[in-house]
């Protein structure tokens, strides 16, 4: 049985698999079909699991940690770690994968989100740190279309439209009255949609 509070939830593109991080710091595979539990990997992370995503191959997990600052690189076929990949200041909040599996992108509550390179398991040197944000990042999106489009949504109330190639910030998007919960951007980049924790509609 699965009794653990699901933090994070993400599906492998075979639509065979449901991939879930748990409060205890573990992650938990679902048969899609079945609803079984067919695997639990223990992580390095000490608490939550905040983020998991698998790439549009089937072949990485990444998972975010709430307490360690770090984001894994899982391999999702044999479950075994590939890299651990440092360099935030504080709890990881949100991942998301770029369409191509090569980058991942993370936010914080050190106020930034960053760029990471999944073959190298570091922060590729031509992207630069993405920063703008007053408070913690609490959720990431790319384009699919236009890869280089990240759109990063904080506690600030604010959601900012980056250049992931130039690590420039293009456009920064307000008007929410209460902090930015999730996003989701289409595939050519061109809107985005977001929802807030606040008491009346935005």
């Amino acid at each position: 049985m699965f009794w653990n509070q699901v933090k994070s939830i993400t599906l492998a593109g075979d639509n065979q698999r449901a991939v879930a991080g748990g409060s205890d710091g573990r992650v938990y595979v679902f048969d899609m079909h079945s609803g079984c539990l067919v695997r639990t990997i223990s992580t390095s992370h000490n608490a939550e699991v905040t983020g998991v995503k698998v790439t549009s191959s089937d072949d990485f997990l990444i998972t975010a940690g709430s307490m360690d600052s770090l984001v894994n690189v899982w391999q999702l076929n044999t479950h075994e770690l590939h890299s651990t990949m440092e360099g935030h200041g504080g709890s990881v909040t949100c991942v998301a994968i770029s369409p191509n599996g090569i980058f991942a992108i993370s936010g914080s509550e050190d106020h930034t989100a960053r760029v990471w390179g999944l073959t190298l398991g570091m922060v590729v040197s031509v992207f630069k740190v993405l920063v703008g944000h007053t408070d913690q990042v609490t959720c990431v999106a790319v384009a699919i279309t236009n890869k280089s489009i990240v759109v990063s949504g904080s506690r600030d109330a604010n959601l900012i439209v980056w250049d992931m190639e130039t690590g420039e910030d293009l456009h920064l998007l307000q008007g929410h009255l209460g902090y930015v919960t999730c996003v989701k951007i289409a595939g050519d980049g061109s809107i985005a949609v977001s929802g807030v924790y606040c008491r009346s509609n935005n």
